[in-house]
Protein backbone atom coordinates (compact mmCIF):
# COMPACT_ATOMS: atom_id res chain seq x y z
CA UNK A 1 0.00 0.00 0.00
CA UNK A 2 3.31 2.28 0.23
CA UNK A 3 2.55 3.56 4.00
CA UNK A 4 1.20 1.35 6.30
CA UNK A 5 -2.30 0.52 6.09
CA UNK A 6 -3.07 0.75 10.33
CA UNK A 7 -1.59 4.21 10.06
CA UNK A 8 -3.90 5.52 6.85
CA UNK A 9 -5.91 8.29 7.47
CA UNK A 10 -9.61 7.62 8.62
CA UNK A 11 -12.02 10.32 9.67
CA UNK A 12 -9.52 12.53 11.32
CA UNK A 13 -7.48 10.27 12.67
CA UNK A 14 -5.43 7.00 11.66
CA UNK A 15 -6.91 3.10 10.99
CA UNK A 16 -5.39 2.12 14.31
CA UNK A 17 -7.07 5.37 16.28
CA UNK A 18 -10.47 4.63 14.86
CA UNK A 19 -10.33 0.81 15.57
CA UNK A 20 -8.72 1.52 19.38
CA UNK A 21 -11.33 3.97 20.21
CA UNK A 22 -14.17 1.53 19.05
CA UNK A 23 -12.98 -1.07 21.28
CA UNK A 24 -11.87 1.48 23.96
CA UNK A 25 -15.46 2.47 24.32
CA UNK A 26 -17.35 -0.88 24.33
CA UNK A 27 -17.90 -3.33 27.06
CA UNK A 28 -14.77 -4.64 26.66
CA UNK A 29 -12.27 -4.38 29.28
CA UNK A 30 -8.94 -5.14 28.66
CA UNK A 31 -7.69 -4.55 25.27
CA UNK A 32 -4.22 -6.45 24.10
CA UNK A 33 -3.05 -5.70 20.09
CA UNK A 34 0.09 -7.31 18.94
CA UNK A 35 2.68 -5.48 16.38
CA UNK A 36 6.23 -5.84 15.67
CA UNK A 37 8.81 -5.14 17.70
CA UNK A 38 10.49 -2.72 14.30
CA UNK A 39 7.42 -1.41 13.61
CA UNK A 40 8.10 1.60 15.77
CA UNK A 41 5.42 4.22 14.16
CA UNK A 42 2.62 2.10 14.69
CA UNK A 43 3.59 1.12 18.04
CA UNK A 44 4.03 4.93 19.27
CA UNK A 45 0.53 5.89 17.55
CA UNK A 46 -1.00 2.62 19.79
CA UNK A 47 1.07 3.92 22.72
CA UNK A 48 -1.36 6.94 23.30
CA UNK A 49 -3.85 4.44 23.91
CA UNK A 50 -4.43 2.62 27.37
CA UNK A 51 -4.36 -0.83 25.82
CA UNK A 52 -2.08 -3.58 25.94
CA UNK A 53 0.87 -3.22 23.84
CA UNK A 54 2.15 -6.82 22.92
CA UNK A 55 5.79 -7.23 20.79
CA UNK A 56 7.39 -10.34 20.78
CA UNK A 57 10.99 -10.75 20.18
CA UNK A 58 10.17 -12.28 16.47
CA UNK A 59 7.70 -11.09 14.51
CA UNK A 60 4.68 -13.57 14.33
CA UNK A 61 4.11 -15.43 10.88
CA UNK A 62 0.50 -15.24 10.83
CA UNK A 63 -2.52 -14.22 12.50
CA UNK A 64 -2.62 -17.54 14.27
CA UNK A 65 0.85 -16.81 15.82
CA UNK A 66 -0.15 -13.04 16.82
CA UNK A 67 -3.17 -14.27 18.59
CA UNK A 68 -1.23 -16.64 20.36
CA UNK A 69 1.07 -13.78 21.39
CA UNK A 70 -1.62 -11.89 22.47
CA UNK A 71 -3.26 -14.55 24.31
CA UNK A 72 0.08 -15.37 26.09
CA UNK A 73 0.43 -11.66 27.38
CA UNK A 74 -3.87 -11.61 28.44
CA UNK A 75 -3.29 -15.14 30.59
CA UNK A 76 -0.12 -13.61 31.55
CA UNK A 77 -1.68 -10.30 33.32
CA UNK A 78 -5.27 -11.36 33.30
CA UNK A 79 -5.51 -14.86 35.11
CA UNK A 80 -8.48 -15.56 32.81
CA UNK A 81 -10.99 -17.57 34.25
CA UNK A 82 -13.71 -20.58 33.12
CA UNK A 83 -16.22 -18.13 32.28
CA UNK A 84 -14.45 -15.11 30.50
CA UNK A 85 -14.13 -14.63 27.21
CA UNK A 86 -11.71 -13.18 23.99
CA UNK A 87 -12.21 -11.35 21.50
CA UNK A 88 -10.07 -11.69 18.26
CA UNK A 89 -10.01 -9.48 15.45
CA UNK A 90 -7.63 -8.27 12.61
CA UNK A 91 -6.28 -4.48 13.65
CA UNK A 92 -7.45 -3.24 9.77
CA UNK A 93 -11.40 -3.13 10.45
CA UNK A 94 -11.12 0.84 9.75
CA UNK A 95 -15.23 0.48 9.96
CA UNK A 96 -15.56 -1.23 13.13
CA UNK A 97 -18.33 0.01 15.45
CA UNK A 98 -18.74 -0.23 19.38
CA UNK A 99 -22.30 -1.11 19.15
CA UNK A 100 -20.86 -3.96 16.68
CA UNK A 101 -18.53 -5.04 19.78
CA UNK A 102 -21.36 -5.01 22.21
CA UNK A 103 -23.92 -6.79 20.10
CA UNK A 104 -21.36 -9.43 19.41
CA UNK A 105 -20.73 -9.34 23.71
CA UNK A 106 -24.58 -9.04 24.37
CA UNK A 107 -25.14 -12.15 22.37
CA UNK A 108 -22.53 -14.64 24.28
CA UNK A 109 -24.75 -16.33 26.36
CA UNK A 110 -23.80 -20.20 26.26
CA UNK A 111 -20.32 -20.51 27.86
CA UNK A 112 -19.08 -23.20 25.41
CA UNK A 113 -20.12 -20.98 22.08
CA UNK A 114 -18.16 -18.85 20.08
CA UNK A 115 -20.07 -15.94 18.61
CA UNK A 116 -19.47 -15.03 15.10
CA UNK A 117 -21.07 -11.46 13.76
CA UNK A 118 -23.08 -11.83 10.02
CA UNK A 119 -23.84 -8.98 8.29
CA UNK A 120 -26.13 -9.39 5.03
CA UNK A 121 -25.43 -13.05 5.87
CA UNK A 122 -21.49 -13.37 5.66
CA UNK A 123 -19.52 -14.12 8.76
CA UNK A 124 -16.85 -11.79 9.61
CA UNK A 125 -15.22 -9.95 12.95
CA UNK A 126 -15.04 -9.22 15.73
CA UNK A 127 -15.35 -13.14 16.79
CA UNK A 128 -15.75 -13.73 20.49
CA UNK A 129 -14.26 -16.81 21.55
CA UNK A 130 -14.62 -18.78 25.24
CA UNK A 131 -11.45 -19.01 27.04
CA UNK A 132 -11.40 -22.68 27.10
CA UNK A 133 -11.42 -22.27 22.97
CA UNK A 134 -8.49 -19.97 23.04
CA UNK A 135 -6.93 -22.31 24.53
CA UNK A 136 -7.43 -24.80 21.89
CA UNK A 137 -5.49 -22.73 19.21
CA UNK A 138 -2.19 -24.37 20.19
CA UNK A 139 -3.30 -27.29 19.46
CA UNK A 140 -4.22 -25.80 15.34
CA UNK A 141 -2.23 -28.30 13.43
CA UNK A 142 0.58 -25.73 11.46
CA UNK A 143 -0.76 -25.90 8.08
CA UNK A 144 -4.28 -24.44 9.10
CA UNK A 145 -5.18 -21.22 10.41
CA UNK A 146 -8.00 -19.79 13.09
CA UNK A 147 -10.86 -20.34 10.83
CA UNK A 148 -9.90 -24.04 11.22
CA UNK A 149 -10.81 -23.65 15.00
CA UNK A 150 -14.20 -21.62 14.44
CA UNK A 151 -14.91 -24.89 12.21
CA UNK A 152 -14.98 -27.18 14.66
CA UNK A 153 -17.01 -25.38 17.42
CA UNK A 154 -20.09 -24.98 18.03
CA UNK A 155 -21.47 -21.26 17.42
CA UNK A 156 -23.97 -18.55 17.75
CA UNK A 157 -24.58 -15.87 14.62
CA UNK A 158 -25.42 -12.48 15.58
CA UNK A 159 -27.34 -11.45 12.72
CA UNK A 160 -26.00 -7.45 12.04
CA UNK A 161 -27.44 -4.75 9.93
CA UNK A 162 -25.24 -5.11 6.74
CA UNK A 163 -24.16 -1.01 6.85
CA UNK A 164 -22.53 -2.43 10.15
CA UNK A 165 -19.92 -4.69 8.42
CA UNK A 166 -16.36 -4.23 8.90
CA UNK A 167 -14.42 -5.32 6.27
CA UNK A 168 -10.75 -5.68 6.45
CA UNK A 169 -8.09 -3.50 4.69
CA UNK A 170 -5.75 -5.67 2.62
CA UNK A 171 -5.37 -3.43 -0.53
CA UNK A 172 -5.08 0.05 -1.29
CA UNK A 173 -8.51 -0.55 -3.99
CA UNK A 174 -10.39 -1.94 -0.71
CA UNK A 175 -8.96 1.13 1.71
CA UNK A 176 -9.90 3.75 -1.01
CA UNK A 177 -14.09 2.26 -1.08
CA UNK A 178 -14.40 2.14 2.03
CA UNK A 179 -12.63 5.69 2.78
CA UNK A 180 -15.31 6.88 -0.21
CA UNK A 181 -18.38 5.43 1.30
CA UNK A 182 -17.70 6.85 4.93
Amino acid sequence: MGTHKLLLPWQRQTVIDHVLDAWQASCVNKVVIVCRKDDHELAATIKRHPVDLVQPETAPIDMKASVLCGLHSLIDSQNPQPTDRCFVAPSDLPTLQTQVIDAVAAAATDPAHVVVPRFAGKSSHPVLFPISVMYQIIKIPPDRGLNHLVDSVEKVFVDLPGEQACPDIDTPQEYRALRDQH
